[in-house]
């Protein structure tokens, strides 16, 4: 727990994450990257990483997951978003 084995999940394609969210009954990792502006998700370890279609995203900050929902907020709408 003090971080010195730690492993990188994601390092490609990925600048300012800022959000991290875990669905623990679909296995996924949820993240938003404020600088590529866009959230993404992957399996546990990884794989299987894919793009999470919205069209309202612009400037992700904050994000959970509950149930078949993704909320964020948003730093330049100042709103809280759900998809």
């Amino acid at each position: 727990m003090d971080g010195s084995s730690s492993i990188a999940i994601v390092s490609e394609d990925i600048k300012w994450p800022n959000a991290l969210a875990v669905d623990h009954g679909r296995n996924r990792l949820y993240w938003t990257d404020a600088y590529h502006d866009k959230i993404e998700t992957s399996s546990l370890t990884g794989s299987d990483r894919q793009l999470v279609n919205m069209d309202n995203v612009d400037h992700p900050f904050s994000m959970e997951v509950f149930g078949d929902f993704i909320f964020w907020s948003d730093w330049n709408l100042k709103k809280i978003q759900v998809r």
